[in-house]
């Protein structure tokens, strides 16, 4: 009865509570960055996803990626700890968010030798990525979506992979150089 009156609601153009949770949360370049979350990283150490900048930074690359240690993955992951030092030198901290559990990235992260943040969105599922508007409801993973946020707070660049296919680097690295430096 209550998801029928949220659908004939939206068809009529009406918002009710219901029908503004329902609808699909998505961080658009030049919107605000979704709302802090607190994850719990590789390590075991707590991360505040969308906190403040580290001293230096321009912005912060936040990699959704579908599933820790398969083939496509893997590969995105050893990029960016291939290209650490000219993602830092273009003023990003990076972050990759999955929805696997913290043990399983703790092996992922050692195996690779990967030194960025690797945070779990486990519980509640997905939350970061529905946030982002990345979650995949069909597989309850992310979708392949790297969302680039300024020291200001604004999602100023966005970019998703169709899934197998992994994403280039020298995107988001363009797109960083046009933020403003920080101060």
């Amino acid at each position: 009865m209550v998801r029928h009156a949220a659908r004939g609601a939206r068809a009529q153009g009406l918002t009710t509570p219901l029908a503004a949770r329902l609808r699909r949360p998505r961080a658009r370049v030049g919107s605000r960055a979704p709302r802090p979350t607190r994850h719990t990283a590789s390590d075991g150490s707590h991360v505040l996803l969308g906190g403040s900048l580290p001293p230096g930074a321009r912005g912060r690359l936040v990699v959704f990626l579908p599933f820790a240690a398969s083939p496509v993955c893997t590969g995105e992951a050893r990029a960016l700890r291939d290209r650490a030092d000219e993602l830092a030198a273009a003023g990003l901290d990076v972050v990759a968010v999955t929805c696997d559990a913290v043990p399983a990235l703790a092996a992922w992260a050692r195996a690779e030798g990967l030194g960025f943040p690797l945070l779990s969105d486990f519980w509640p599922h997905g939350a970061a990525a529905r946030a982002h508007g990345a979650l995949d409801r069909a597989t309850g993973a992310p979708r392949r979506t790297s969302v680039l946020v300024g020291a200001d707070g604004r999602v100023a660049w966005r970019d998703e992979a169709p899934p197998g296919r992994a994403r280039s680097l020298d995107a988001a690295l363009a797109a960083a150089r046009r933020l403003p430096a920080s101060s």
